[in-house]
């Protein structure tokens, strides 16, 4: 009999952890014959995928998780078990005429609207926007650059108003 047996794992809230069956006969006791499960969960986290899983001695590419074994009459062992991570980095970028009509005369203005999203699962740090027609290039967002600035985060929507005067040539 293994007195003092217990289960942690760094991933998972609660360790050391509580088994689900098997320890029936002397509870913290693993008695000889005896098989304790556990049945636990992990919620990836958004740092996982932008890390690609090299957070806190991961594997990269991978949710590595390690669960370790200690007793009062052995030393600890641990079995790790690795979770593939799929990173799918991807941006959109629209741009539009807000005011459509002919140019006329030098002098007219183009109002343009510009919608940059974050369609992928990993957040996208140095994000910029520029066009070479539009002053002030890189251009600043005039809503959705809220979380992290700089960063297009998954999900998140930048949205520019931006304007060009029509010159002669």
């Amino acid at each position: 009999d293994l007195a003092g047996t217990s289960v942690s794992d760094p991933l998972l809230s609660g360790s050391p952890l509580t088994p689900d069956s098997g320890d029936t006969v002397d509870p913290g006791t693993l008695n000889v014959g005896e098989t304790w499960t556990y049945g636990e969960s992990y919620i990836v986290t958004q740092a996982d995928i932008n890390s690609n899983g090299t957070v806190e001695d991961a594997i990269a590419g991978f949710v590595n998780n390690t669960a370790t074994v200690s007793s009062n009459e052995l030393a600890d062992e641990d079995s790790s078990a690795a979770q593939p991570i799929t990173r799918d980095p991807q941006y959109s970028i629209v741009k539009t005429i807000t005011n459509p009509g002919d140019i006329t005369a030098a002098g007219d203005v183009i109002n343009y609207s510009i919608v940059v999203t974050n369609d992928g699962n990993v957040d996208l740090a140095g994000t910029s926007v520029s066009d070479p027609l539009l002053s002030g290039s890189p251009l600043t967002p005039d809503s959705g650059d809220t979380v992290d600035p700089g960063t297009l985060n998954v999900g998140e929507t930048w949205t520019y108003g931006e304007s060009y005067i029509v010159t002669q040539a």
